[in-house]
């Protein structure tokens, strides 16, 4: 005799309540009402029973349905079906129906409980439950059928799934029971590094979003500027507060090389694996004036200051050089336009060493020693 254990939540989309089991039942009554009259005692006649869909034709004389299951053995319980009910008398000709219950156990999209049927076959069960079977995957054929034993039977519905992988989006219905089935399913292979915005092992959903995000490792070379620094040198040709570039600075040249990650093809991360200096800065010089105001106007116009040792540092002495790229001038090292300043005629290089000492001492009135940066410190030597 079957048992009482009944599971119905497990199956959302089954009727609710008895309605199913009770028009099942109306269909088997509406089939056995009628039959010819009455038996009463002593009278014979004959009825159609039909157990589990198996028909034979059964002699009986006055009595009821329950009377009649017990002469034929037939033990029923709570859970079957009997129509019409057993305390009903019988007709002549009548059909007697009896449909054990049997349990069955359904695994439905992943979740599984226990019901009891009096369908014989699969496709009955599930058609007086009411579940969609269309596109489903089943782990029986339809058409089975099931036994006083009950049976097992998993069934996954198809889910709408959005899927985001390589540019696109797509919405597919799958019956896999995964999200790494469902790729697999669709041919959607990850790599190694190819993330996942939920895990392979998640149950797939009605609704479900799967995002593949492709990750891929490049490596980059760029070439990159070395700042230069700079150095301070005091320089007591110089008027305090003042300052001359010695030196000027370079920035320096390095090649660098990343390891960089690239995520759906954007840069997300990056990482340096290696760097060579193609070219070393060169630090920039400074001169700082520290000379005071006081020894800038000493000497009368710069006649106390040292101008053979400024002339020797300059031109080493000689007033009518030129230099190489034929800017600068004389003694003094004059440009054209520094010497026509201070109210020079013609080339420095071919006035007297008077006349450049002279105009040299009104360069120095005007500016101090700045304009000799490197030697005018001999001014004060």
């Amino acid at each position: 005799m079957p048992g009482k254990t009944e599971v119905w939540s497990i199956v959302p989309r089954f009727l609710t309540g008895r309605t199913s089991q009770f028009a099942a039942h109306a269909a088997v009554l509406t089939a056995v009402i009628g039959g010819g009259a009455t038996l009463f005692p002593g009278d014979d006649g004959s009825v159609t029973l039909s157990v589990d869909g198996v028909s034979r034709h059964v002699s009986v004389d006055d009595e009821t349905v329950g009377e009649l299951l017990d002469e034929e053995g037939i033990r029923v319980g709570e859970r079957d079906l009997v129509a019409p009910a057993p305390s009903t008398r019988l007709r002549d000709g009548a059909k007697v129906v009896v449909r054990f219950a049997r349990p069955v156990t359904l695994t439905l999209n992943g979740r599984t409980g226990t019901y009891w049927t009096t369908e014989t076959t699969v496709a009955g069960a599930l058609m007086v439950l009411g579940i969609r079977t269309e596109g489903a995957r089943m782990s029986v054929s339809r058409s089975a059928s099931i036994g006083r034993e009950g049976l097992s039977l998993s069934l996954t519905q198809p889910r709408r799934v959005d899927i985001e992988a390589d540019g696109t989006t797509r919405t597919v219905l799958t019956t896999s029971a995964t999200v790494g089935a469902l790729l697999q399913e669709r041919g959607i292979r990850l790599g190694d590094r190819d993330r996942l915005s939920v895990d392979a092992r998640t149950p797939v959903v009605d609704g479900l979003t799967v995002t593949v995000t492709r990750i891929r490792l490049t490596k980059v070379t760029e070439t990159e500027s070395i700042a230069y620094g700079t150095t301070r040198r005091s320089m007591s040709s110089l008027a305090e507060g003042s300052t001359t570039v010695i030196t000027p600075g370079r920035a320096g040249v390095r090649r660098v090389t990343y390891r960089v990650v690239l995520a759906d093809g954007e840069e997300t991360r990056r990482t340096r694996i290696s760097s060579t200096v193609v070219r070393e800065p060169v630090t920039r010089v400074l001169g700082v004036g520290t000379r005071s105001s006081s020894s800038s106007s000493s000497g009368s116009g710069g006649d106390g200051l040292n101008w053979a040792a400024l002339a020797e540092c300059e031109s080493g002495g000689d007033p009518t050089i030129v230099s190489s790229n034929g800017l600068y001038h004389g003694l003094y090292q004059f440009s054209v336009s520094t010497w026509k300043s201070v109210g020079g005629t013609g080339l420095p290089s071919a006035a007297s060493a008077a006349e450049q000492t002279s105009r040299a001492k009104l360069l120095y009135q005007r500016s101090g020693a700045d304009p000799w940066p490197v030697c005018g410190s001999r001014l004060f030597s």
